[in-house]
């Protein structure tokens, strides 16, 4: 069968999608990429579909080392998913650059992000985008040494990591606030 309809592209990009994963638990970054960008292009122009793998690729350029890469294929997963409103991406990919403007200094970048994030917490009460809220401010609280706000902030992130059940984030934020009591 000849691949030429819409539903075929997107067939396609799974399958491309499931081979970076694939290579990237195997630790082959050259690999991972690779099949991320032929994923990237059987659904560019569709942002519905791209968007997840434009932050998969962000986040495969970042841990390899090719930040720049990785910022641009962050800001891109943003964009596409806040078109195609895609909450849970546009919620990764908004705290993710809030994350890095932070660890980078960049305060406006970090409040245009933080401003995003606080809209969708207060829009719809989103437990994921309240979670990376309260964590993103308690991580800033931290850098600017106000220590007690930090605490109420980390606790905060807790408490809503526990009623999502998200066992990574409670791990986190538990170690945090033993760190600080």
């Amino acid at each position: 069968k000849v691949l030429g309809n819409k539903n075929d592209s997107i067939t396609k990009s799974l399958v491309y999608l499931n081979l970076a994963l694939m290579y990237g638990t195997l630790l082959d970054k050259e690999k991972e990429i690779d099949y991320y960008l032929k994923a990237i292009q059987q659904v560019e122009g569709n942002d519905g579909e791209v968007c997840g793998i434009y932050y998969n690729l962000s986040s495969s350029y970042m841990n390899s080392g090719f930040e720049e890469k990785g910022l641009y294929y962050l800001k891109k997963a943003y964009e596409t998913s806040k078109r195609s409103k895609k909450e849970v991406e546009f919620d990764y990919a908004t705290a993710n650059l809030a994350q890095y403007a932070l660890e980078n200094s960049d305060g406006p970048m970090f409040r245009k992000y933080m401003k995003e994030i606080d809209s969708l917490c207060s829009l719809n009460g989103n437990p994921s985008s309240c979670y990376s809220l309260s964590y993103l401010q308690a991580s800033f609280d931290s850098s600017q040494n106000k220590f007690d706000e930090a605490l109420i902030n980390f606790k905060k992130a807790n408490s809503i990591a526990k009623s999502i059940n998200i066992t990574e984030d409670i791990m986190e934020t538990t170690a945090m606030i033993a760190q600080m009591e």
